[in-house]
């Protein structure tokens, strides 16, 4: 008899379990630009304070990373991001280009910097996106596409 006792326990913590696992998978990490190994590819690991960028991460750039005025950061490889923060708080201007590989975002693009911005890369959405631009200018003039997956920006 005791077996039929312990096994809805067993369950329950099991389930338990489960549920605090699921709380933490899947939440992006934030990441910030430094550019520390001044090649300017946003795919190379020491350019980020953290030494790494994992595919999914929210993205922040500032002024710290952004050695001249403009400044292209190339991606290097195909890149997939949550939401991306520009937040250069000067004039500094900044392209994110790439003719070979394309830029996946998750979430949108975030501008709270008054520099003019250009992301000349293909965009491809993973999930409908939200644009956000406090000051300063975005421009996107690389091809946007949503994979066939119908979402909006």
């Amino acid at each position: 008899m005791r077996n039929y006792l312990y096994k809805p326990y067993k369950t329950l913590f099991i389930r338990i379990l489960l549920i605090m696992m699921g709380s933490s998978v899947g939440k992006a990490a934030s990441q910030t630009w430094d550019n520390s190994s001044a090649d300017l590819i946003w795919s190379t690991p020491t350019n980020w304070v953290s030494n790494t960028f994992t595919s999914g991460d929210d993205a922040t750039i500032s002024n710290t990373g952004l050695p001249s005025d403009p400044t292209t950061i190339t991606l290097g490889a195909s890149v997939t991001a949550g939401t991306i923060t520009l937040s250069n708080t000067s004039t500094k201007n900044l392209t994110i280009s790439d003719a070979t590989f394309s830029l996946t975002l998750n979430s949108g693009i975030t501008q709270t910097g008054s520099g003019a911005n250009i992301i000349s890369t293909a965009v491809v959405m993973g999930n409908n996106l939200a644009l956000s631009v406090s000051s300063g200018s975005l421009t996107i003039s690389g091809a946007v596409s949503d994979g066939g997956s119908g979402y909006g920006i």
